[in-house]
């Protein structure tokens, strides 16, 4: 497990995001305009991330990526139902008061950073990866709080242009995240494993051919036999 940092994960994050712009703005539009319908949001952040994982692995994405969450609906809706619940009482006192609700805000996601690439690319379950969250931020919680920080400022730059500036502060917003957890988890090799009811050819080398055995005879028996 390796050491987050701050520069490298944001350097590490734009490199993500130049290597395929257009793919990550126009996946990003798709997933927000789907998200608005709030049931669907879990599975479509989990195919966001899903794409930008793919992207960063040097894999070529598509924009059909963004919709990969629906293969795994059920437990991606229980992540977003802890993901959801988890940000409540920061925006409660953000509401109550500014600047609470901006510290609340940079500690939970900095907890939070992790959550979603390890449900996609761990596969863990919404409560596992919520577990595991707190153990990285107890970890990482200087440098996790700082990119939080980092989120917000992007968020309410976002803001100043009426929401439009997001179709790139989000993608390069979910590119750091992902360059995080690269950097704390490494990817893992899933993908590459059999699944249940798929199977690789193995290709068996050939027995080398072995020479029949030469049959005895009875001449050679009895020139083996010792004179009495």
């Amino acid at each position: 497990m390796g050491k987050l940092q701050f520069g490298p994960a944001l350097a590490r994050g734009w490199q993500i995001f130049t290597k395929d712009p257009l793919n990550l703005i126009l996946g990003g539009l798709i997933a927000f305009i789907i998200s608005l319908t709030l049931v669907l949001f879990p599975a479509m952040t989990a195919g966001y991330v899903y794409m930008v994982k793919r992207i960063a692995k040097g894999e070529k994405a598509e924009l059909g990526d963004v919709f990969h969450g629906f293969n795994d609906f059920a437990r991606y809706l229980v992540g977003g139902l802890i993901f959801l619940l988890a940000m409540l009482p920061a925006y409660l006192l953000g509401l109550a008061t500014s600047g609470l609700g901006v510290i609340a805000s940079a500690v939970v996601m900095g907890l939070l950073l992790p959550f979603w690439p390890l449900m996609v690319d761990k596969k863990l379950s919404g409560p596992e990866a919520f577990k595991e969250g707190l153990e990285f931020y107890k970890r990482e919680y200087l440098t996790a709080t700082i990119i939080a920080l980092l989120f917000i400022a992007l968020s309410f730059v976002a803001m100043l242009t009426f929401g439009v500036a997001n179709l790139i502060t989000v993608p390069i917003t979910i590119a750091i995240m992902v360059a995080a957890y690269e950097q704390s988890y490494g990817f893992s090799d899933d993908e590459d494993a059999v699944r249940e009811g798929e199977f690789e050819e193995v290709a068996v080398e050939p027995e080398p051919e072995r020479k029949p055995e030469q049959a005895a005879t009875p001449a050679a028996d009895e020139e083996e036999k010792p004179e009495a």
